[in-house]
């Protein structure tokens, strides 16, 4: 089998274009944070303090985190099923495969 020859050639056209003006103003919104962060401490990007120092960042934490997890469990499970169970008995599950007559 032959391989084929790989010709590397530009691409062309602009680099600064809309999209990665945009980008670079996130991204530069994005280091400007992280500067604050180190200068300033974490207390000026957190609103954490000696009073409250885990703040409500605690329970969004719990909160966010569980909902993510359990969804993040569910997708899998139902992909594990689709994939491993109900494939072998039904067939994919786009209707081609299955003897609607049998039920």
């Amino acid at each position: 089998m032959s391989h084929p020859t790989l010709i590397h050639t530009p691409v062309g056209g602009p680099i600064m274009t809309r999209t990665f003006k945009v980008l670079a103003g996130i991204a530069s919104i994005g280091v400007l944070t992280v500067l604050w962060r180190f200068f300033a401490g974490i207390g000026a990007v957190s609103n954490l303090s000696d009073g409250y120092p885990w703040g409500v960042w605690i329970a969004i934490d719990v909160v966010v985190g569980t909902a993510l997890g359990c969804g993040g469990f569910a997708i899998a499970l139902l992909v594990y099923i689709q994939g491993n169970l109900l494939v072998w008995e039904y067939g994919l599950f786009d209707g081609s495969d299955i003897d609607w007559d049998r039920n």
